[in-house]
């Protein structure tokens, strides 16, 4: 896919995302291209905090290149 992140909204990538994740088979894989890979990898935080009406979330993030493997 290459249009992702280029929506008019944050609910329209994550409507994208929900559609890919109902699709996909169980063990699939979705395949993007990132046109700003450099700044993805630099900013990349394995843990984050968001405060969202009151209520703090914890999220937590991996990053896998299946090359490697």
């Amino acid at each position: 896919m290459d249009a992702f992140g280029f929506f008019d909204t944050e609910g329209e990538d994550e409507a994208v995302l929900r559609e890919a994740a109902r699709v996909l088979t169980v063990g699939g894989r979705l395949a993007m291209k990132v046109v700003n890979g450099g700044l993805v990898l630099d900013s990349f935080r394995e843990t984050e905090r968001e405060e969202c009406d009151g209520v703090v979330i914890s999220i937590s993030n991996t990053l896998t290149d299946d090359r490697l493997a």
